[in-house]
This record gives C-alpha cells, structure tokens and sequence, in this order.
C-alpha cells in the first residue's frame, strides 16, 4: 500500500482534540454544594470510561475456539481538578466522602449521574459518554509542595456507562 499523501490525510477530516471535551452533572448527588459550571472548568483532566470484555473460550474436537464475552464496565473514572484557594473542590469532596461514609442518605441521593462530551473545533459536541451513580473512591489530599496545584488525581466509582456519537461524522 503506498504512503498516504498530506492531501489524502487532510481531507479525511478534522483531528479530535484531547482537551476539547465538557463535563455535567445530568443528576448532581443532593450532599454536594458546587456550580456544575465551576465543577467543569475546575476538573482540568479526565479519562474516558472504559468497557471491558473476556472473550469466552471453548475447546470443540481439539481445537481452541474463542467466541466473544460480556462487555463490562471498568467502574473507574480518573478525573484531575485544578484547586482554588477558596478550597471548593477539597471541601465538596470531603462533604460527598463524610455522607457516603455515613450513608446520610439513600444511595440514588448520595451519587450523582454525569455527561462527558468530547467536542469538535467549534465547540460542538461530537460524542458523549453518560455515567451513572457515579460516587469518589481514592481521593487524597497531595503534599502541598508537589506541583500538583492543590487537587491531585481522584477516582470516581460508577455502575453503568453509556456512549454514542451525536453529530454525522465529516465526509471529504
């Protein structure tokens, strides 16, 4: 197969940006106090769920036959927040961390459902991915000397997770 020319690659289409994405609560969990605005432009990293499948394995007259599994969801979701110095992303964590821990309140009322959207070069949402009953696992205070600009790395447990590409994929 010959080499693809410079042409041939720019007219397939625009190239997705990693940092060209939006992140909402659909269902924001009732312990949490923060602007879903200011929870979208704080959350400065994120990664996409993920689903897994382990394909089942037969063996028919000797021979090794594979056959395809049950997709499930990872159930991890790593998110990265920029901190201020009003502490809010601190503090909403720690809020939603006490009331899980003490289970203050049913757990359709302790988790939150959220959309991450990966957007195009204007802004358009292009794909979407739903997590639902989404609640903190693993979130650490970082040292304060670590460059970590207050906030580091946390992971979100959820259930389920839903993905589907909103707009027609550009033709050439």
């Amino acid at each position: 197969m010959p080499r693809a020319t410079i042409s041939e690659i720019r007219a397939t289409s625009e190239f997705q940006k990693t940092y060209e994405w939006y992140f909402t609560f659909l269902r924001k969990p009732t312990v949490i106090n923060i602007d879903a605005d200011r929870f979208n432009m704080q959350c400065i990293s994120t990664e996409k769920p993920k689903k897994e499948s382990k394909a089942e394995q037969f063996m028919m007259r000797g021979e090794q036959i594979f056959d395809i599994g049950i997709y499930k969801v990872s159930g991890k979701l790593k998110l990265v927040f920029l901190e201020t110095v009003d502490g809010i992303i601190h503090q909403m964590f720690a809020d939603w961390e006490n009331a899980l821990a003490t289970r203050s309140d049913t757990f359709n009322n302790l988790t939150g459902d959220f959309r991450l959207a990966e957007m195009d070069n204007q802004d358009t949402d292009n794909w979407e991915y739903w997590v639902l009953w989404a609640f903190p696992e693993n979130f650490e205070v970082g040292n304060l000397d670590s460059g970590q600009g207050g906030a580091p790395p946390m992971q979100m447990g959820f259930d389920l997770c839903y993905t589907d590409y909103i707009t027609q994929p550009v033709s050439a």
